[in-house]
């Protein structure tokens, strides 16, 4: 299988990027792990709330939802 560039980014209620965990590295198949240590790509803490992670591999996108709880 040939690697695919991954892009996972997420992003808050208003659409905008929180961070960037992994970008456009060649990635091969299969499963993965990728911890977010719930902060801002500015170090800031991110506050309980709704957010959205977007997965981009081989021309498709899949969004799921994450809720932070405090």
């Amino acid at each position: 299988a040939v690697p695919d560039n991954v892009t996972l980014t997420l992003y808050d209620m208003q659409g905008h990027i929180v961070r960037t965990l992994k970008a456009a590295d060649p990635t091969e198949r299969g499963s993965h792990r990728v911890a977010w240590d719930l902060r801002y790509r500015t170090g800031m803490l991110a506050p309980p709330g709704t957010y959205f992670c977007a997965l981009r591999a081989g021309g498709e996108m899949t969004v799921r939802k994450l809720v932070i709880l405090r």
